[in-house]
């Protein structure tokens, strides 16, 4: 289930930490399309053949630049090579998203690129004092806080933002085109659900998904044509339990739901921030 809190942030600066070798840059071409590289959640790269443990050293690797974002970093950044960005050439690029629901395609090469090739924002997150914490790691709002997934095949960007409008609350399934950051036709669906249950939070015998009290805290996991989303709590702030969401990647039609606890509570998924797990 992973840890019911938070784990640390990054402060609301990206750093890209590289290699040089002789004068040659040696820029990696492996697409990280999902939280720890693969749907196992390993963090390997069985690919790799530029590292090795004599030229990763305080001598040759280590900080090229830093780029500035909006807000703290939860979501572990990912990474497309050969990007064809429009008007731009083609360019590798990494995406970053913050907790004030920004998402940023940034050059993961050039120092002075300093601009984003394209950002955009999708509404004001959630005050972290009205997820029902008393204390948190978390500076002002949460948005987006789960890694994001890229499906390579149709250069679409899956990812969950928590927003508060006009006093209401809602968690919302995006798909991006990576290539301009325009929505997917179909995007966004909101994430919504009322099951039979008796559990913590239920109403005569209906039990619904709380946007306000439940986070997505787990990495998303892009399988089989279908988008897996989980939800645990905000410092085991009651009502809460673990949700489980399918929403298939073409149309973003919800295709099925499972929650842990229907009739009980305390059951949040959180995984640590890790992504959900899939094997073959």
């Amino acid at each position: 289930m992973g840890m019911p809190k938070h784990s640390n942030s990054l402060v609301p600066l990206l750093t890209l930490v590289l290699i040089w070798l002789g004068s040659v840059r040696a820029w990696s071409q492996v697409s990280v399309l999902t939280q720890h590289n693969d749907i196992r959640r390993t963090g390997a790269n069985l690919n790799e053949s530029t590292l090795t443990t004599s030229n990763v050293n305080a001598g040759q690797f280590g900080k090229l630049f830093s780029r500035s974002v909006d807000g703290q970093i939860y979501a572990q950044p990912l990474y497309v090579p050969n990007v064809n960005i429009p008007g731009q050439g083609t360019h590798n690029v990494v995406y970053v998203a913050t907790m004030k629901n920004t998402v940023y395609a940034f050059d993961a090469d050039d120092p002075n690129a300093s601009a984003p090739y394209w950002q955009a924002n999708f509404g004001p997150g959630v005050p972290w004092q009205e997820t029902g914490c008393t204390v948190s790691d978390i500076d002002d709002v949460v948005g987006i806080t789960a890694t994001p997934v890229i499906d390579l095949s149709s250069a679409t960007l899956y990812f969950v933002a928590k927003t508060k409008e006009n006093g209401s609350y809602f968690q919302r399934l995006h798909a991006l085109d990576i290539t301009t950051g325009q929505a997917r036709i179909g995007s966004p669906v909101t994430i919504q659900a009322t099951i039979p249950g008796t559990g913590d939070g239920s109403n005569n015998g209906q039990l619904s998904f709380s946007p306000q009290m439940q986070l997505n805290r787990s990495g998303l996991l892009l399988l089989n044509g279908y988008v897996y989303i989980a939800f645990g709590s905000h410092c085991d702030a009651f009502p809460y339990h673990g949700w489980v969401f399918s929403y298939n990647a073409v149309t973003l039609q919800q295709m099925a739901v499972y929650n842990t606890t229907p009739n009980d509570g305390m059951s949040g998924i959180w995984m640590g921030g890790n992504g959900l797990v899939a094997d073959a």
